[in-house]
């Protein structure tokens, strides 16, 4: 990104989640049949970052099937994410 062969801007918490994945583990993981505990963690704290606000409620209560789905795939990176998260595809 430093050298310009992307042309995509992050904010300084999305450069440092990504860096760092830092995790926040104060909430039970409600999903813990099938998403490890600090998968759930660093939901946590991803969901503290701007338009990221509802992705964990969007995973426990809108469609947690799907979404189980999709992280059961062999090969999450190339299958839709559920719901209006699979927008995200058309911003990188």
């Amino acid at each position: 990104m430093q050298k310009k062969i992307i042309n995509i801007e992050y904010s300084e918490k999305e450069m440092a989640f990504l860096l760092e994945c830092p995790t926040k583990g104060d909430a039970p993981n409600p999903l813990k049949e099938w998403l490890p505990d600090l998968s759930w963690y660093a939901m946590q704290k991803m969901i503290e970052i701007e338009n990221f606000e509802n992705f964990a409620n969007d995973c426990v209560n809108t469609a947690p099937n799907r979404f189980k789905e999709w992280y059961n795939e062999l090969s999450p990176e190339d299958v839709k994410i559920p719901l209006d998260w699979k927008r995200l595809d058309n911003t990188f």
